[in-house]
């Protein structure tokens, strides 16, 4: 990991995905494409946001979550290279994201299996 950008994280664009219904990973990619080599983004989440570490890391970022609470992880991304993303890849199903919305206990398996696949 790249530390001389951790200093700049709280510079960081804020992407708050608390409270947000439906699947989150659209928008974060969306908004992940606009980061340019030397940036970064902050996505806010309710739970330790596991599945996006892989999916943004294999698009050029390197990233450091801060739990603040046990309702609330800081998961900062700095690009460090401009990578498109791998054909045929898949990502992870958008139901396990919003487990920990009904089940913080579920989110968390959840999270960790997706992981460990």
């Amino acid at each position: 990991m790249t530390e001389d950008w951790e200093i700049k994280k709280e510079s960081f664009d804020v992407l708050d995905g608390r409270g947000e219904a439906g699947d989150f990973l659209p928008v974060v990619l969306k908004r992940a494409e606009k980061v340019a080599v030397g940036e970064g983004l902050c996505v806010v989440q309710s739970f330790d946001p596991i599945p996006l570490y892989s999916t943004l890391d294999d698009l050029g970022f390197e990233h450091m979550t801060d739990k603040v609470s046990d309702n609330e992880y800081r998961a900062y991304f700095f690009r460090t290279a401009s990578k498109e993303p791998t054909a045929g890849k898949t990502l992870h199903p958008a139901a396990l994201a919003n487990y920990g919305k009904t089940d913080k206990a579920l989110g968390k398996i959840a999270a960790q299996f997706w992981q460990l696949t």
